[in-house]
């Protein structure tokens, strides 16, 4: 294991090699009354766009120039309309959505359209009738391949009973259903993730005990299912020897693992004192890897960005990404997030004498980069430097978008959160070397850019929205 400082040689070879990157800029569109949208990718030759304008639903596509091409209206049938999600496939898009049909029946709806934007078909993916309290709460998760997606609901004819219903979205067809049944505080009182594999197969992973005076128990417990198997008992995990201050879960489709990568603490649970990673076969629940290491002063003063004598924690740090490796190995990233409420005085008039005015920082700050072996040892680590402060924008144009190539992973950021600024990325190698390299200068183009929303549509391309003003706009870059 060895901790990677910059190298001059590397960085000095990277940018002798690295072209600038190209940026185009799609026209402004006004989303001040929008709920959402979703960029859906580039599908045969063309940017898709999909706005939820509250009343209506459109698509917007973009040419290789990100010149608008057209705009269509969607038609989905029914009432009190809401989206759940929008994907992007290869030769088309699907929406899946929740709404009031006729006689008062409630139902979830696939559509599946072409590049072009037109209906090809549609189907009733569940059927309430009249129990519109079990749809109310319906949670939607999504396979990595995009092609499957889990439905989660309560059951209001069963109680502490919800439905999990696994779609199939290429052939729009009901892979399995089954019915999870807990007791009644079980998801109240423990905190629970869940995944699906490209397989159809889901995870329900649940955290136990994670409490200093029951670290003896502590563990996690993995519900499975799929459409041969009922419920049973679930597969335990045990983590006895930390408490968890933060963890997130990465199914590896290529190796069939299930992944966790955590933060490790003491009874303050804002401070972390090292991390921990945890992978197992899915063929053999018993083949558990667990590898957990605490943080060295050094590596904590690099994060904390001071000199640090002895760690005595990390603060506000969290995990925020489990990237694959294909050797079976994984990057664990972790970023430096804090949020801030302020209550102030400050009278504008004499009416609004004696008024609290809330305001709402945030800070994304730098991040460090641990990737592991398959055993769980580390290769490298590294620290990358950023400092990302905004208010009242619950942190949108902050953090970072990572983009993976053969060159590297490419981790992009705006430098600043203001109008004039830089975006910027750090181009890591396979081995923790990295170089740091400006990506575009938004002085006087009217771009706010929201790099966390970003989508990957070729090796060296991504799609980044941008909101300035209640304008939205969408900035191809390409490096």
């Amino acid at each position: 294991m060895k901790l990677l400082l910059f190298s001059i040689f590397f960085c000095c070879f990277l940018s002798a090699l690295y072209a600038q990157p190209t940026a185009v800029m799609s026209e402004e569109f006004s989303v001040r009354n929008d709920n959402g949208y979703e960029i859906l990718g580039k599908i045969k030759g063309k940017v898709l766009l999909f706005r939820d304008k509250k009343s209506s639903f459109e698509v917007a596509a973009f040419d290789e120039g990100m010149k608008t091409l057209w705009q269509k209206e969607l038609l989905l049938h029914g009432k009190n309309i809401q989206i759940l999600s929008a994907i992007g496939s290869k030769s088309g898009f699907y929406i899946i959505y929740k709404a009031r049909q006729k006689r008062g029946q409630f139902a979830i709806r696939a559509y599946r359209f072409d590049e072009n934007a037109a209906l090809k078909d549609t189907v009733v993916v569940r059927d309430f009738g009249n129990a519109e309290r079990s749809m109310a709460g319906v949670q939607l998760f999504r396979s990595e391949d995009k092609n499957l997606i889990l439905l989660m609901n309560d059951e209001t004819q069963e109680q502490n009973a919800k439905m999990l219903t696994v779609f199939r979205l290429d052939s729009l067809q009901i892979v399995w259903q089954k019915k999870f049944v807990v007791s009644s505080d079980f998801f109240e009182n423990n905190k629970h993730h869940t995944l699906l594999t490209n397989a159809g197969k889901a995870l329900i992973i649940f955290e136990r005990d994670n409490e200093a005076k029951q670290i003896a128990e502590h563990r996690f417990e993995v519900i499975t299912f799929d459409a041969f198997s009922t419920q049973q008992p679930p597969h335990i995990l045990p983590i006895k020897t930390v408490l968890t201050a933060d963890v997130r879960f990465a199914f590896d489709n290529l190796h069939q693992y299930l992944v966790a990568g955590g933060l490790t603490t003491d009874k303050n649970k804002e401070r972390s004192m090292g991390y921990y990673f945890l992978s197992v076969p899915i063929a053999d629940w018993s083949q558990i890897t667990f590898a957990t290491k605490p943080f060295d002063a050094a590596l904590a003063g690099l994060v904390e960005g001071k000199e640090v004598k002895e760690n005595k924690g990390i603060e506000n740090l969290n995990v925020t990404t489990l990237a694959m490796r294909k050797d079976g190995g994984t990057l664990l990233v972790f970023e430096k997030i804090r949020h801030e409420e302020r209550r102030i005085n400050n009278p504008r008039t004499l009416q609004d004498r004696g008024a609290t005015y809330i305001i709402f920082d945030h800070f994304y700050d730098n991040l460090l980069l641990i990737s592991l072996h398959p055993d769980g040892n580390a290769h490298w680590k590294t620290v990358l430097n950023k400092k990302q402060y905004s208010q009242d924008d619950d942190g949108a144009f902050s953090s970072y978008f990572l983009l993976k190539n053969q060159t590297g992973l490419h981790f992009m950021f705006n430098d600043d959160i203001k109008d004039n600024n830089m975006a910027s990325e750090y181009l890591i190698d396979a081995n923790g070397a990295f170089d740091h390299n400006s990506l575009l200068n938004t002085k006087g183009k009217r771009l706010l850019l929201r790099f966390k929303d970003a989508l990957q549509t070729a090796a060296n391309e991504v799609i980044i929205p941008s909101e300035y003003g209640y304008k939205l706009s969408l900035l191809q870059l390409r490096l």
